[in-house]
């Protein structure tokens, strides 16, 4: 079976691939709760280095905010995106507090990750990015094995414990 995907940095791309399953999350869109916020594309617009909207007061990251890159293409969608937005957004709120309002931390999201994707028979790959280091984004993948599918469940796991101070069950 052939896969064609398209991606800001990778431009068109065809594979070819055998799965017993194949499972995609896509459309993403903010929940129709914000939908009088979200653009024609279903996301909230933020800026992608301070997550901060059009409203005062309002930031958006993850799955439900479309940050515009220099480069042209949306900030593209994973968990390590995610939670480095939300470590220099947490930041900036905290500093929003301590001061009534009166200046943030100035931290940002730097667009610099580091993931590891599945790509079946249980394997995966390390894939780095920089999404603002320049002009355009940068990608560096790592070789195929079976330790990059592990790697990923150690990071959801230290997720996890994180989040709720229980050991996951996997």
């Amino acid at each position: 079976m052939s896969i064609t995907w398209i991606t800001p940095f990778l431009q068109t791309k065809s594979v070819f691939t055998t799965f017993a399953l194949l499972i995609s999350t896509f459309p993403l869109a903010a929940h129709t709760v914000f939908s009088n916020l979200c653009n024609d594309t279903g996301l909230i617009p933020s800026d992608p280095r301070t997550m901060k909207t059009e409203w005062d007061g309002v930031w958006a990251f993850g799955d439900c905010a479309g940050m515009k890159l220099a480069s042209g293409p949306l900030h593209p969608k994973a968990g390590a995106f995610a939670m480095c937005q939300a470590e220099a957004l947490a930041s900036n709120l905290t500093e929003l507090v301590k001061t009534s309002g009166a200046s943030d931390a100035g931290a940002e999201n730097l667009g610099i990750a580091r993931c590891d994707a599945e790509v079946g028979n249980n394997e995966g790959a390390s894939v780095s990015v920089n999404l603002m280091g320049g002009p355009t984004s940068q990608f560096a993948l790592g070789p195929v094995s079976e330790s990059a599918v592990e790697d990923k469940l150690e990071w959801v796991r230290d997720c996890l414990r994180g989040w709720f101070k229980d050991e996951p069950p996997f």
